[in-house]
């Protein structure tokens, strides 16, 4: 039998762990030793999350984490390993649909005339399972299921619509349509003639024209003089209403969502259309922002500022960032048009408990080996820098007991989970590390490192996979940076920023707050305003999981995120107390924003026009606004934690997995381009990161 070549990866993260599941299969048990390092005590990189095991055992987490229904790798991912894992029926989360729940019940933020509107947004399941499998749609379907939406919106309203464009205008029949410079034939000139000329009134052509529009595209006559035609009839109508109906239905609620849904879906396919989407795939359009990309094609103002649009935006912390419009439309088609059961799944735990605690036993039951406490700190190129010839680091802590591998989890209620700190007493240095509150996860702790590993190319690894995040591989990675351009253009457009993350625990429910929508599902809340209460969730349902005493006892649990803004330049590794001021400073902004905002989602909430500070549940018995201190503020402002954009023309620079520029070397994690089939869907999100895992497999098994 041939010796098992020795693949060690960097770095463990959800990028880091798939490729490690992948690559440990029964079919490449006899080809791979496995060892993946791993800073700190716990595995799952940004979607860590820890159980504080002196604070009821709550969950902490890095950010809001939610699974949507198209995930289908990561779906499928974890099904696998939930059944491998086989956790006895007696136990919580046995199964991967006892961890996941669905829900359909989505709340968006309007901001109209200065004043803030819930959207309720239901959507209808399904009985598909989330997972591989089932019908692969083409942009042609795409394009067609937004024409029936539009179709159906004007419909319901079509009255109201029909009225605001005649109101404000007689339309095109009022002006001559000059199509002598469009390069058409006289037969399509004589088709846009008889929609437009002899139709009275702004709206009234919309349903002739659409019509023609659908035909044509399901019959593929998309390109050459069939899309100059198309292009010319959706751009005529756009043009002929978008300001009138704007100014019509900015205070009328229903119409204003009707038409902002027919302008999106309109000018969508107008650009699918004029930028070739049909033929040369969503990529062609990430050198456009989205709402530029949007404007191009003749959205009304209304639209491409609503909060359906901003929520895309929010969602991946690119509220300040623009955001690459082939990534931006595939993920919205994906997330409308290609869910399976349910919109999207909450985790009934932690992410940690839920996702990285099943892989890492499996991965375990394999024969994967971990090295916790290692930090990676410089990768060494070969002279001929063809390969990566050493890996060298920092050892953070030693083991009580060398000859085994650190245990990383703890028992909660039946549920193996990770601690927010080290297991103090299997480390050495446990107690001094527990007295001095030492983050090892922070680029800024003082602690200082017990010792040094160095791992050498042929003897302790075969292949690397670098899967740690892209933060910080300015540093690990600097000699490569400056020898290839590649790395470089990578590392200055592919951009990642900081984070925020705000968990209350209050002594009443939503009901009891005030929440609008209490007799709904539990809440999903986006695009409100610009500070650390932008994106809410109510994540009660996570209570059963913790340990609460009766006289302390939370009956409600909200999490928040956000985008991080933070203050000055981010300094170097000896300025200690930076995360400290950081998080001194999110605190301000976030008692800040629970004074002045936190009303519109919890009215009952407010007393004299503040935040009613006794609501939440605090086990110290503090006073006043001092009761935020009981909560869990997070700013993930750690290279290692920033959240990773799609900005635009960013696409192009992504490695690849196999596009290290070295022989050993495969690359994983949301930073890469992830080489999905249906691309682009570059980003950092679950399914991406995934998808990166996948990529990454696969160019280990072609390289080694």
């Amino acid at each position: 039998m041939a010796e098992k070549k020795k693949i060690a990866i960097l770095g463990g993260g959800l990028g880091s762990l798939t490729t490690a599941i992948l690559l440990s299969e029964p079919q490449y048990r006899d080809q791979y030793d496995i060892t993946v390092y791993q800073m700190g005590w716990r595995l799952g990189g940004k979607g860590a999350s820890g159980r504080n095991l002196e604070k009821q055992s709550r969950i902490e987490e890095h950010g809001l984490h939610l699974w949507f229904g198209f995930y289908d790798h990561a779906f499928d991912l974890i099904k696998k390993c939930y059944a491998e894992n086989n956790r006895p029926l007696t136990k919580p989360l046995a199964t991967w649909n006892e961890a996941f729940k669905p829900y359909n019940f989505f709340v968006l933020e309007e901001n109209v005339n200065n004043e803030w509107i819930k959207w309720a947004l239901p959507f209808p399941d399904n009985d598909l399972e989330p997972g591989l499998g089932g019908k692969k749609l083409t942009m042609a379907d795409y394009a067609s299921e937004l024409i029936r939406f539009a179709l159906e919106s004007y419909e319901t309203y079509q009255e109201q619509l029909d009225t605001a464009s005649t109101m404000q205008s007689r339309g095109m029949a009022d002006a001559p349509l000059d199509l002598r410079d469009t390069d058409l034939d006289e037969e399509s000139k004589r088709l846009i003639e008889g929609i437009f000329m002899t139709e009275r009134g702004g709206f009234s052509p919309f349903k002739k024209m659409l019509t023609e529009v659908q035909n044509r595209i399901l019959a593929r006559t998309f390109t050459g003089m069939g899309s100059k035609l198309l292009v010319i009839l959706i751009e005529t109508f756009l043009k002929s209403v978008n300001g009138k109906i704007d100014n019509y239905v900015q205070d009328k609620t229903l119409e204003r969502r009707a038409w902002i849904g027919i302008s999106l879906a309109l000018s969508h396919i107008l650009g699918f259309l004029r930028d070739e989407v049909f033929t040369q795939g969503l990529g062609v359009i990430n050198r456009f922002d989205y709402k530029e990309w949007l404007k191009r094609n003749a959205a009304s103002e209304l639209a491409y500022n609503s909060a359906p649009v901003n929520a895309i935006y929010s969602a991946f912390f690119s509220y300040h960032n623009s955001f690459e419009a082939g990534t931006a439309v595939n993920i919205i088609l994906h997330l409308g048009l290609k869910y399976k059961g349910a919109f999207y799944y909450r985790m009934q735990a932690g992410m940690g408990d839920t996702i990285f605690t099943p892989m890492y036993e499996v991965l375990q039951k394999r024969g994967v080996k971990f090295q916790f406490f290692h930090k990676v700190e410089r990768l060494v190129m070969s002279a001929d820098q063809k390969t990566i010839q050493s890996v060298e680091g920092a050892i953070q802590v030693n083991l009580k007991n060398p000859t085994q591998e650190y245990q990383p989890l703890v028992d909660i209620k039946g549920l193996p989970c990770w601690p927010s700190m080290p297991l103090y007493d299997q480390i050495v240095e446990g107690e001094k590390l527990k007295a001095e509150k030492i983050n090892l996860e922070s680029y800024w702790t003082p602690w200082q490192n017990v010792g040094t590993f160095s791992l050498k190319q042929g003897v302790d690894y075969d292949h690397l996979v670098l899967g740690i995040a892209i933060g910080a591989l300015k540093d690990i990675c600097a000699d490569i940076i400056k020898a290839k351009t590649a790395w470089k253009n990578m590392i200055d457009k592919v951009i990642a920023v900081p984070t925020q993350a705000l968990q209350l625990w209050l002594k009443p429910d939503v009901a009891g707050l005030g929440w609008q929508f209490w007799t709904k599902e539990l809440a999903f809340l986006s695009t409100y305003t610009d500070d650390p209460l932008n994106t809410w969730a109510d994540m009660s349902d996570l209570i059963i999981r913790e340990e609460w005493a009766s006289d302390h006892f939370p009956n409600n649990i909200s999490y928040y995120c956000n985008e991080y803004i933070p203050e000055g330049n981010i300094p170097p590794p000896s300025d200690h107390t930076y995360p400290e001021r950081q998080l001194a400073l999110m605190r301000q902004r976030s008692i800040k924003a629970m004074n002045e905002n936190l009303g519109e989602i919890f009215p009952n909430a407010v007393q004299n026009q503040q935040f009613n500070w006794d609501l939440l549940v605090d086990p110290t018995d503090k006073t006043g606004e001092n009761r935020i201190d009981s909560q869990y503020l997070r700013v993930n402002v750690d290279p290692t934690e920033h959240y990773v954009l799609s900005v635009k023309g960013s696409d192009a620079f992504r490695l690849k997995a196999d596009g290290s520029g070295f022989a050993n070397m495969t690359l994983t994690g949301d930073w890469i381009d992830n080489q999905a089939e249906e691309a682009p869907m570059n980003g950092g999100y679950v399914e991406g990161t995934v998808l990166a895992g996948i990529s990454a497999s696969k160019a280990v098994i072609k390289a080694v």
